[in-house]
């Protein structure tokens, strides 16, 4: 994550390298988060981690790597 962070003000955040950096962050950091969250989307059942999981997802297609982490 912190060696986005410098690519991202080095590079920007549009390079292909940040936001590769910034991806690989989320799915070693969330991964447990995200598989159970996914679970429960699909079964309907809302909880935090299905929350956190749809945010994630939403800040990602729109590009605001920064906060996702």
């Amino acid at each position: 994550m912190i060696i986005g962070y410098v690519f991202s003000f080095n590079l920007g955040e549009e390079s292909s390298i940040t936001i590769g950096l910034f991806g690989l962050s989320i799915v070693i950091g969330g991964y447990d988060l995200f598989k159970v969250g996914l679970k429960n989307l699909t079964k309907l059942q809302f909880d935090m981690k299905t929350l956190m999981t749809i945010a994630i997802i939403g800040a990602a297609i729109i590009g605001e790597w920064e906060k996702v982490l």
